[in-house]
């Protein structure tokens, strides 16, 4: 079996990424949306065995883009928007405000379900209601795609131990295509006290820069960037 079934089958969780596109003239009532929730949205979101949801808002270009990560114990992950959905009706006022990705727009929703393509450095000594939650927004290079697949199926030991030493964990990539683009959205854990000293730390790892000089290449900027990767802004 490939790593992400050998995945499927030893893990009693999903963690699910989903994306969509905020409308031009809802942006201050989204923001008012999500800052506010609702006051049984973390409640409803238990019983419905949904955890740790993370909301992310990044202008791409012309696109105001609006990420989730959560987990959920239903282990099939095609029903995890429509879960998501009926845990609340504060969703449905959301997604009046949103626009479907162009692979929903059929869908009753606007939702897409970005592919998940791998997770490194999973909890296992950390307590996860600590520190920054972090998602970050790349670009991949489409004729880099295999190699960056690839790579991403086989990390490196030490990265995982450095990752671990710089104090992240769970650090969970997704992909996505918009239009002739192929978006990355990585969720990550950040558990220490100095995150500017620990980034330093792994920046300086050996092993770290032989796999940067791997990887960065595949990538390039969101439009409106000047990085490989951009930090999103928390929402909720």
């Amino acid at each position: 079996m490939s790593p992400y079934e050998n995945r499927l089958n030893s893990e009693n969780f999903r963690r699910i990424g989903l994306l969509a596109e905020i409308r031009p003239d809802s942006l201050a009532e989204v923001a008012d949306l999500v800052s506010s929730g609702s006051t049984d949205l973390a409640k409803d979101l238990e019983h419905a065995g949904i955890r740790n949801l993370a909301i992310y808002q990044k202008a791409v270009g012309d696109l105001e883009l609006v990420f989730l990560y959560f987990e959920t114990i239903e282990l099939d992950q095609e029903k995890a928007i429509l879960l998501l959905k009926e845990s609340s009706a504060w969703w449905s006022t959301l997604e009046g405000h949103l626009l479907a990705h162009p692979r929903a727009t059929k869908e009753n929703h606007p939702w897409v379900r970005c592919e998940f393509m791998n997770v490194i450095a999973i909890e296992s000594e950390f307590d996860r209601n600590k520190g920054d939650r972090i998602a970050l927004v790349s670009q991949l290079i489409p004729e880099k795609e295999l190699w960056y697949r690839t790579l991403h199926q086989t990390n490196w030991p030490g990265v995982v131990d450095q990752m671990r030493r710089s104090n992240f964990q769970n650090w969970t990539t997704f992909l996505i295509e918009w239009g002739e683009s192929l978006l990355l959205f990585s969720y990550v854990e950040y558990v220490g006290k100095d995150r500017e000293a620990d980034e330093s730390l792994m920046a300086a790892d050996p092993v770290t820069q032989r796999w940067w000089t791997h990887t960065q290449p595949c990538l390039s900027p969101v439009e409106g960037s000047n990085d490989a990767w951009s930090a999103m802004e928390r929402k909720r």
